[in-house]
C-alpha cells in the first residue's frame, strides 16, 4: 500500500482515502512499544520558532525504522496544516523508505528540509519526494521567503 501512495507521490495524482490509510498505519507504528532488538537511532530535538516545529535530527545516517521513526512521531505531535522544518544539517544520508515514510505525511502538514546533504538531495529527488518536501539551504533562507 505505502508504495502505492509513493507512486502516486511520484505521479501527482493523489488517493487521499488511500494516504490516510497509510497515515494511520505509520501513527498505530509510532504508538506501539519498541522491539528491543530494533536498531535505535539518536533521536530528534524539537523546537519551535515564529510559530514553526523546527525536528532536529541527530543521526548522521536515517536509513532504518529505528532512525526516522522519531521524525515521524515529532510530525505526528504538531497540528495538521502547521509548518515543519525538518533540519537536516547532522545528517549524511537520508534513505529512500525514510523519505517515504516523511513525504506521505507531506500533504497533511507543510513540510520543509534545511541543511540537506549532497546525498539526502540526490535521495530526495530522485525518488520524487521533493514534490511534497521543500528544500532551503539553510534554517535562515527558509525563515526569510517566508
Amino acid at each position: 500500500m505505502i508504495f502505492q501512495v509513493l507512486e502516486q507521490l511520484r505521479e501527482g495524482s493523489l488517493d487521499t482515502e488511500e494516504q490516510e490509510e497509510v497515515l494511520e498505519l505509520i501513527r498505530e507504528a509510532s504508538a506501539t512499544g519498541q522491539v528491543a532488538d530494533e536498531a535505535l537511532g539518536a533521536g530528534v530535538d524539537v523546537e519551535n520558532r515564529d510559530g514553526v516545529t523546527i525536528i532536529r535530527v541527530k543521526d548522521p545516517r536515517v536509513h532504518l525504522e529505528g532512525h526516522f521513526k522519531p521524525i515521524v512521531s515529532a510530525i505526528l505531535f504538531v497540528e495538521p496544516g502547521d509548518d515543519i522544518l525538518l533540519d537536516l544539517s547532522r545528517v549524511l544520508t537520508f534513505g529512500s523508505g525514510a523519505w517515504a515514510a516523511i513525504a506521505s505525511m507531506g500533504i497533511t502538514f507543510k513540510i520543509a528540509a534545511c541543511g540537506v546533504s549532497p546525498d539526502a538531495r540526490q535521495t530526495l529527488i530522485g525518488w520524487g519526494f521533493d514534490k511534497t518536501i521543500s528544500v532551503y539551504t539553510d534554517e535562515e533562507t527558509y525563515f526569510t521567503r517566508q
